[in-house]
């Protein structure tokens, strides 16, 4: 799901975040490299949304 578009380098580039739900999290580097090939070796950041509550 598309969560965020904002322009980036003077408008040159647009970045644009969203949210992914794998169903085999081994799989995530095979997706990053996939993105990084189609989008010409720009940047692309992955990282993982907590699921666990913290209990105090």
């Amino acid at each position: 799901m598309l969560e965020q578009i904002k322009t980036t380098n003077m408008g040159g580039l647009m970045e644009l975040r969203y949210y992914i739900k794998l169903k085999n999290i081994a799989e995530e580097k095979e997706l990053v490299d996939a993105i990084r090939t189609i989008n010409g070796n720009l940047p692309v950041i992955s990282g993982r949304v907590l699921s666990t509550r913290a209990e105090l």
